[in-house]
């Protein structure tokens, strides 16, 4: 079964274009773009990048040949996912270099192509300055915000080398030509971008709308209802839990039965079960290769699917929008740095997707909730473990950039008293405003999700005030938007006038109530500038973020 090409992506010379006109034109519009003329000065380019425009092995195995890395056999597919194993990179370059090799497993039956896949460099080399994240894309509360704190906390899961505590999602890929990564939409349903240091690739792309068409004939019915109500992908699970043999050093997956009455804090268990459930994809549920030979009667929607097709060049950089459905195969031996990230125009995808897994993992274990001392914090935990963070971790997250962002207000409001105004002050007010709105509107929905009131942590604000991770977090984006904005000397210390100022109203969040009351507070004290005070109002209560497909 072939696929139907319906267009392709733009591409736009990145120098010609402002940061209001990109996100106008991509963010606000969730639309894919190529940009180019962005990456002339990257490190990258140049010590990455032989003379004969290969990748340069050499340079990786003499400077970061001992990094252990995640590389994924292009032949063997695990789940949703291809197989992965852990390797340095001098072993994988050595692959590499020797043309085709055996299969993972050994067993010489094939040959395969590795895929070295997100290497979290940036977080191992920071001191090496391999390029500058464009302006475009600097507005990237995920990656910020994890360069301060975890996404998630939890005694039983925070380990060093646990995916849940991802330290950041800026990675590099290596692969050679024929390498590719399967079909998928993007973790936390996040916006991504992708920087070709050498080689070629070709995306295929699917808008939201049409991602119903991806899945077997069982789920499109339930796929369907969910994009037409929330804009959103959607995917099928099934839920088990690990059964732990300490002699193996493995878990067998089981599905609860009512009959195991052990008992264990937040879930089934005793000594020989692990207490949180995982989610397992299942792998029947949703097209993996759209080239492969796709049963008609299996995904009787995917032949009405038209796609968008890109060809990305040698320094072009790709931006992939909130909730695309995407396929990408290496033409060529190719180098790339990603970014996965999200913001005040996309932080709706990301609760949309967080509310539905909760959803289908409370649904699918609501038979065990008699026998568990506490359902939820399974569910919660559950959630954690499949989805990256779960509601507490999302609510704490957007209280501290809700106080965040009120504290770039408050000094802009300062700045503003007593020096003349002028039009990149107003932007940035615009900016913040804006940013609270989305906020203030995720806590809207949280609230009217009843079961979600009680599961959550507190914010204390005079705490965060008085805490060097929240200030440098607060720094950080004054800085980043003064440079979005052209605004220089950009020095924020606000944090005693806003402990006077919230004397009055409180010092702690503990409910999305209490988030949109406290946003709403804040807004209302400043009573300065008419114009701000106006611009500050009318984001904030009227116009929302445009968020089309």
């Amino acid at each position: 079964m072939g696929i139907k090409i319906g267009g392709q992506i733009e591409k736009v010379n990145g120098r010609e274009l402002s940061y209001s006109e990109f996100a106008e034109r991509y963010l606000a519009k969730n639309q894919p773009v190529v940009l180019t003329g962005l990456m002339d000065d990257w490190g990258a380019c140049k010590d990455w990048v032989s003379s004969n425009g290969q990748p340069n092995l050499h340079f990786f195995s003499t400077h970061f040949g001992k990094s252990k890395v995640q590389v994924a056999d292009c032949g063997a597919r695990e789940f949703t996912d291809q197989k992965r194993v852990e390797m340095s990179v001098l072993e994988f370059v050595n692959h590499w270099l020797q043309g085709s090799v055996e299969d993972l497993d050994g067993n010489g039956n094939g040959k395969s192509v590795l895929y070295l896949k997100d290497w979290h460099f940036v977080k191992e080399y920071p001191e090496y300055l391999a390029y500058k994240t464009p302006v475009f894309f600097t507005d990237d509360w995920l990656n910020f915000y994890l360069d301060n704190y975890r996404m998630h906390d939890d005694p039983d899961t925070n380990q060093e080398n646990n995916d849940i505590c991802c330290s950041d999602y800026r990675f590099v890929y290596m692969g050679a030509k024929g390498s590719w990564t399967p079909l998928h939409a993007d973790v936390f349903r996040s916006y991504s971008w992708s920087a070709n240091v050498c080689g070629k690739k070709k995306w295929l792309f699917l808008p939201p709308l049409q991602c119903h068409l991806l899945f077997d004939r069982h789920a499109q019915l339930l796929a369907l209802c969910i994009i037409r109500q929330n804009y959103n992908n959607c995917f099928f699970g099934i839920y088990c839990y690990r059964r732990w043999n300490p002699r193996e050093g493995q878990d067998a997956v089981e599905k609860p039965e009512k009959k195991k009455k052990e008992k264990a804090r937040g879930g089934l268990g005793g000594a020989g079960v692990c207490p949180a459930l995982t989610l397992q994809r299942n792998m029947k549920s949703s097209v993996y290769n759209i080239f492969d030979d796709i049963s008609e009667t299996k995904f009787s929607g995917f032949k009405k699917a038209i796609w968008m097709e890109c060809i990305q060049e040698q320094n072009e950089i790709i931006f992939v929008p909130s909730g695309w459905y995407h396929q990408v195969h290496n033409l060529e031996d190719t180098i790339s740095i990603n970014h996965n990230w999200f913001n005040a125009y996309n932080l709706s995808w990301v609760w949309d997707l967080l509310l539905r897994d909760y959803k289908e993992a409370k649904e699918y274990i609501e038979d065990i909730k008699d026998i568990c001392d506490n359902f939820e914090g399974l569910c919660q935990r559950n959630l954690a473990a499949n989805t990256g963070m779960n509601f507490n971790d999302f609510f704490i997250f957007i209280s501290r950039f809700s106080l965040a962002n009120v504290v770039e207000l408050y000094y802009i409001h300062n700045e503003s008293k007593s020096k003349s105004s002028n039009r990149h002050w107003s932007d940035m007010v615009q900016h913040f405003a804006q940013n609270l709105a989305s906020m203030r509107k995720i806590a809207l929905k949280m609230k009217s999700e009843g079961g979600v009131q009680g599961n959550l942590g507190i914010l204390d604000l005079r705490e965060s005030l008085s805490d060097p991770k929240f200030l440098k977090l607060c720094s950080g984006l004054g800085r980043i938007y003064a440079v979005i904005h052209e605004q220089e000397n950009w020095s924020c210390t606000m944090r005693k006038v806003l402990m006077a100022e919230f004397e009055n109203y409180g010092s702690r969040v503990c409910s999305p109530e209490d988030l949109v009351k406290f946003i709403d507070y804040a807004v209302s004290k400043p009573s300065g500038n008419g114009t701000e005070q106006n611009t500050l109002l009318s984001v904030l209560y009227g116009a929302q973020p445009r968020q089309q497909n």
